[in-house]
């Protein structure tokens, strides 16, 4: 469960209850409780709170070490659950008709580059599904204005939504791809992070149709936001936020682009995340206002 690289909120915790996440990890009770909290109960992803995973998991026969781990998770988790300001911003027509061809246009000449267009899988037994990627990285740094509008929109998100991220101008790109979904139903990949990203991008570059399915959600505070999509618009939240896709029904070709701290992807691929040393910084580098 903690794995350096793994979720960043059980990073936090981790730090924050140092002794009870220790002792967690050597109690198979706690352990489960931190699953039903990380996959939900019976991996639906739709458990939040702390009480609901912790009845489910233990009921009144809970172990003195998962007590104490929940105990310190309420005390401390506040700092790790990123709950403060909106979940998501959504840019309407962010971008313009003649950007939205030129990415469309970048696609279509990376599908034919060995490597640089492959079908991802996701799923388990019979339900496994996926969608068709293209990686625009590095090719996408050619058009720096495009770089420079998604620089701006993360700015103006992380203003607008008030979270606390710093030094924005620290974060490069570690992913830009566009995902392909076909015609058939395509089940979405369920709650999850992104782990090792400080901001994520979706861009509709297909206009949907409403009961198309695909839309993006993001669960906060115990309830789910729902964020539909046109053509141009552009949802930014935190890669640590966790989020999912709905299934999806009819054709529909998204732009997903990822920001961390690692350093700027040069190759057509989504880097890992070495983990602990791409946190997120405890407030700004002077120390006084954020950039």
């Amino acid at each position: 469960v903690y794995r350096p690289g793994d979720d960043w909120a059980f990073e936090c915790i981790k730090q924050r209850c140092p002794t009870e996440s220790f002792h967690c990890l050597l109690d198979a009770t706690c352990r489960r409780f931190v699953m039903a909290l990380s996959v939900g109960i019976n991996g639906s992803g739709d458990s939040c709170s702390h009480d609901m995973a912790l009845d489910a998991t233990c009921g009144t026969g809970c172990s003195r070490v998962a007590i104490a781990f929940s105990a310190c998770l309420e005390r401390e988790g506040s700092a790790c659950t990123f709950a403060t300001g909106e979940p998501v911003v959504v840019h309407r027509h962010a971008l313009s008709e003649t950007e939205l061809d030129l990415i469309a246009s970048l696609a279509r000449e990376q599908r034919d580059v060995v490597g640089n267009h492959i079908n991802r899988t996701f799923g388990v037994g019979g339900n496994t599904t996926g969608h068709v990627v293209t990686w625009l990285t590095p090719h996408l740094y050619y058009h720096t204005n495009i770089v420079h509008r998604l620089r701006r929109l993360a700015h103006d998100s992380v203003d607008t939504g008030r979270w606390p991220v710093y030094d924005l101008d620290a974060l490069s790109i570690r992913c830009a791809e566009v995902l392909e979904y076909g015609g058939k139903s395509a089940t979405g990949l369920g709650w999850h992070w992104d782990v090792g990203s400080t901001l994520t991008m979706v861009a509709m570059l297909h206009a949907p149709s409403t009961s198309s399915g695909g839309e993006l959600q993001l669960s906060t505070n115990c309830s789910v936001r729902r964020v539909p999509l046109e053509r141009g618009d552009i949802a930014v939240y935190r890669s640590r936020h966790r989020h999912r896709v709905t299934a999806v029904t009819a054709p529909r070709t998204v732009m997903a682009v990822e920001w961390w701290r690692g350093e700027q992807t040069e190759l057509p691929h989504r880097p890992g995340a070495p983990g602990i040393s791409l946190q997120e910084p405890d407030g700004p580098a002077d120390g006084t206002t954020r950039v």
